[in-house]
């Protein structure tokens, strides 16, 4: 199966319908991010990039030579290799042109300029073209904050829920301490419901009643207190 990286190389590779200027700015990118690029003073020529559309294929190009994403199931990571500090303020004024931000790190012998955010990295793959691996890339990103919001939910539910266990728990204890029976009748009630329903929140067993949550914790408070 072909990896997230390798489809977005494709995508960039296979787009149609460019104009000579674009054409022009996407290779002069892939020329001067090369790895066979030996020409430590390489600039941008900013001629070659008039308008965003080209300076969208410029950076196109510059990711087709020195660029590399993620596998968004993973983690969110795409960077651009600078090779030259010659080129990173040009590169710096690219993206900002484009409203990208330009965070990089000292890299061999360039600058690795880098996105973590994953909105940024859909921003990113929409600015070079990558259309069909920018809405991949969302669809994954939506998938996994579902999931993650799905965990979240059951691990409250379930912290929730042994709250409630070890609070009845205690409060059973406390009731089978005194002897539910020496216990005046409208605490008795509460008790009795108590050990019936030993799973069940203060909530459901006030609905059981029939009366408030606040009731039923006030009574049970009663018995705890009896039993000291």
């Amino acid at each position: 199966m072909k990896s997230f990286a390798a489809q977005v190389r494709d995508e960039l590779e296979n787009i149609e319908g460019e104009s000579l200027q674009c054409e022009m700015a996407q290779s002069a990118g892939f020329r001067l991010f090369s790895k066979d690029n030996a020409n430590y003073k390489s600039k941008v020529d900013w001629n070659l990039l008039p308008d965003e559309a080209a300076m969208r294929a410029f950076l196109r190009g510059a990711f087709l030579a020195g660029g590399y994403i993620n596998d968004p199931h993973k983690n969110y990571h795409a960077e651009i290799l600078v090779p030259f500090s010659s080129l990173r303020r040009d590169f710096e004024n690219l993206l900002e042109g484009l409203g990208l931000p330009n965070r990089h790190v000292k890299k061999h012998r360039g600058y690795a300029f880098y996105f973590k955010d994953s909105e940024i990295i859909g921003d990113f793959l929409g600015i070079m073209g990558a259309n069909k691996s920018m809405l991949d890339f969302l669809t994954i990103k939506v998938e996994k904050e579902d999931s993650g919001n799905l965990n979240r939910k059951i691990n409250i539910e379930t912290a929730n829920y042994d709250k409630t266990i070890s609070a009845s728990l205690k409060q059973i204890e406390h009731i089978n301490k005194i002897g539910i029976e020496s216990l005046p009748k409208p605490l008795r009630e509460i008790a009795r419901l108590r050990l019936d329903n030993p799973t069940k929140s203060l909530a459901e067993l006030a609905a059981l009643a029939g009366t408030s949550k606040s009731h039923i914790n006030q009574e049970l408070t009663k018995i705890m207190k009896l039993s000291i």
